[in-house]
């Protein structure tokens, strides 16, 4: 049975693919591998939907691990990945990462990457000397 998972864009949840999830429930499939329907993931990202909003620095690679760790600790199979905007690049990132265990990648309208780590790091370290010179 072939599995997917799907990453849900910037803001969005996995409910944004609510509608997925009916349409793979109601396909009707001939050939005699995709039988037995399909297993779909969908998950929300840290910081977004339904998941924990720990204090952390949110960036692609964050999301990056999470869904690497998804896959491998959840998914457990070959699959194939889906992601839309920022989710997009998240799964692009997966798929490469990952190897063999990733049969396969759907980009719907995405997004390239957010920022490097070291831009990360200065912008957190300016942001903070902000907080501390102008707001205290």
């Amino acid at each position: 049975m072939p599995t997917l998972l799907l990453v849900h864009g910037f803001g969005a949840s996995s409910d944004q693919w609510s509608k997925c999830f009916e349409a793979l429930s109601e396909l009707t499939i001939t050939d005699k591998k995709l039988q037995n329907g399909f297993r779909v993931f969908a998950l929300d990202l840290l910081g977004f939907g339904h998941s924990e909003k720990p204090s952390v620095t949110y960036t692609q690679y964050l999301w990056q691990d999470q869904v690497r760790d998804f896959a491998l600790e959840v998914v457990k199979s070959p699959f194939f990945i889906a992601g839309n905007s920022i989710g997009g690049f998240t799964a692009a990132s997966v798929a490469a990462d990952i190897g063999p265990m990733c049969q396969g990648l759907i980009l719907v309208n995405t997004a390239g990457k957010v920022v490097s780590p070291e831009v990360s790091l200065y912008l957190y370290v300016l942001i903070y000397l902000f907080i501390l010179f102008y707001c205290w």
